[in-house]
């Protein structure tokens, strides 16, 4: 018997179907390329870099949120 909670056995799950979607929206061509600006502490009104992301869009048109996208560490 698991004695997790129904959270932990959320978590599980989407962890199982993660990398399927991820797999499914590449072979799709269902991934974009996202720039977020890196702004210093001094100069906030320049970034100082720009740090490129790739996005996922799930198979309704909606962004995945980077937590989906990026393996959570163990």
């Amino acid at each position: 018997m698991d004695n997790s909670s129904p959270l932990e056995d959320a978590i599980r799950h989407q962890d199982r179907i993660t990398l399927a979607a991820v797999s499914s929206a590449v072979e799709k061509g269902s991934a974009t390329l996202a720039f977020q600006p890196i702004v210093q502490a001094q100069r906030t009104k320049t970034p100082a870099f720009y740090e490129g992301l790739i996005r996922i869009i799930d198979d309704s048109g909606r962004w995945c949120p980077c937590a989906i996208s990026c393996p959570r560490p163990r």
